[in-house]
C-alpha cells in the first residue's frame, strides 16, 4: 500500500476529521462554516489543525473564493481509496 493512502486512512481515524470529511462529501464548505455545520465545540486553531491534516494527506483541496478558503473533497484521492478497497 502506498504511504499516502496509509496517511489518509490514519487521518480519517480521528472522529472530528471523519466528520469534516463526511460533510464535504455532501457540499463544498468555507473553512469558517465547519463549526456551525458540524456543530463542533472546538476552537478555530483546533479546526485549522484538523483541516491541515486532511489537506496534507491529500483528502481535501483548498481553493480561494475572494477572501474565503473553500474546502472540497479531492476526488482523485477518493477514487484511489475506493480502488484499494475493491481489490
Amino acid at each position: 500500500m502506498n504511504q499516502q493512502l496509509i496517511e489518509c486512512f490514519k487521518a480519517l481515524g480521528d472522529p472530528i476529521r471523519f466528520n469534516i470529511y463526511n460533510s464535504l462529501k455532501k457540499q463544498r464548505l468555507c473553512a469558517c462554516e465547519f463549526t456551525e455545520v458540524l456543530e463542533l465545540d472546538i476552537s478555530q486553531p483546533t479546526l485549522s489543525f484538523h483541516l491541515s491534516k486532511l489537506k496534507e494527506c491529500g483528502l481535501i483541496d483548498e481553493t480561494r473564493d475572494g477572501n474565503r478558503k473553500m474546502m472540497s473533497i479531492n476526488e482523485d484521492m477518493l477514487n484511489q481509496m475506493k480502488i484499494y478497497w475493491e481489490r
